[in-house]
């Protein structure tokens, strides 16, 4: 079955809970100020496609492709990303709020995520080589299993990584931040 294919489109305070968003192809296309919230997106692939103030709040992404995909200022509360289409995986998060948010097992080397809020998310697994967390509050977030080299955490807020449970070779730290690494073996600091 081939999928409608739309391009170059800007939609603009559209809201799935009265129309939803058909199964396709979005290609190019811009999403600004769109209520998206609890919408299924499934057969749907955006390629290079940006979310700009939108609310994409438990949104289920089972078989979405994102590809080249730019989400600034959006709400992507609860969202299992773990069911998204792993190929040719490709996000940017922007001044984002990801709380709650699974992402286990996913390929996101390179992954900006600034100034976000991702807090209580879940990166079990998850491939994060040379991702940027610049800015972001990870409170209660769960890194476990996580493959951080290179992972940039020098301006990341209230973070827990266990240096035994996930690959940290060469992972960027302050120097005043390190010590959250030595929380998990029960290290007093005085």
């Amino acid at each position: 079955m081939s999928l409608p294919l739309t391009e170059d489109q800007t939609f603009e305070h559209r809201d799935t809970a009265t129309e939803p968003l058909p199964a396709g192809i979005y290609l190019n296309c811009i999403f600004r100020n769109c209520q998206f919230a609890n919408a299924n997106f499934m057969d749907c692939r955006f390629t290079e496609c940006r979310f700009e103030d939108c609310d994409l709040s438990n949104a289920q992404v089972a078989g979405t492709a994102f590809q080249e995909v730019t989400f600034s200022g959006c709400r992507l509360l609860g969202i299992a990303w773990e069911d998204c289409k792993p190929l040719l995986l490709e996000l940017r998060f922007e001044k984002c709020q990801l709380d709650f948010g699974v992402f286990g097992n996913l390929p996101l080397d390179g992954t900006a995520f600034l100034h976000c809020s991702i807090r209580e998310a879940d990166f079990t697994g998850t491939a994060l080589k040379g991702a940027d967390f610049s800015g972001s509050d990870l409170s209660g977030t769960r890194f476990e299993g996580a493959q951080l080299q290179d992972a940039d955490f020098r301006t990341a807020e209230n973070f827990t990584i266990h240096p035994a449970h996930n690959d940290l070779k060469g992972a960027r730290f302050t120097l005043q931040e390190a010590w959250r690494l030595l929380q998990g073996y029960g290290l007093k600091f005085e």
